[in-house]
């Protein structure tokens, strides 16, 4: 605080003049607090008392403090970001919402529109924690045995999610239809070789 704006603060709170409160102000360093005592064993400030005086003083810094850091009446640090607890409980409501959410949805196999199994994505999860490149090449596989899969659930039921899935499956499935084809092709064309051979 600039020493003109203690001069201002001492006329407000004690009623006395400018120059009065600049000398008050001289005599204790400059110390509003001390000024304030000074001038409240003298009776100048009126109805203010020591604890009144004191209060007042320290709600000015408090105020100036918040203005220069006005972070620090809401709870984080000086360089504006949260405390930790504060990024604990962010981090752990997240991770609520998310084994929610997974319970909320499920994963869906089926075969020729016919569901053969509905779990939660809770199980998906796991099991790609636990086993991951099992369940990946079980989860392929399965695309060429004509296997689809999908989210149903009001979070993972849409459309994008199930339409990507969806194209998944068709492309293995051309795929496979490509293979068997080279394979027919490739048995005709030995069996006509054979037959010129004889």
């Amino acid at each position: 605080m600039e020493r003109i704006e203690m001069v201002e603060k001492v006329c407000e709170k004690a009623n006395v003049t400018m120059e009065e409160a600049k000398a008050a102000l001289e005599r204790n360093n400059w110390d509003l607090l001390d000024t304030m005592v000074e001038l409240e064993r003298q009776g100048r400030t009126g109805q203010m008392n020591m604890e009144g005086a004191k209060a007042s003083t320290e709600r000015t810094y408090r105020q100036e403090y918040e203005q220069v850091n006005p972070t620090a009446s809401r709870g984080e640090s000086g360089n504006g970001t949260s405390t930790g607890k504060e990024v604990f409980q962010k981090i752990w409501d997240k991770l609520v919402e998310l084994f929610h959410k997974s319970l909320r949805n499920s994963f869906v196999v089926s075969k020729k529109e016919e569901v053969l199994v509905r779990f939660p994505v809770l199980i998906l999860v796991l099991l790609a924690l636990g086993a991951f490149w099992l369940t990946l090449i079980i989860l392929i596989a399965g695309l060429f045995f004509d296997l689809r899969y999908s989210f149903q659930g009001r979070d993972l039921g849409n459309d994008s999610i199930n339409d990507t899935m969806s194209k998944a499956t068709d492309f293995a499935q051309e795929l496979v239809r490509e293979v068997k084809e080279g394979q027919k092709n490739d048995s005709q064309k030995n069996d006509s070789e054979g037959n010129a051979k004889k």
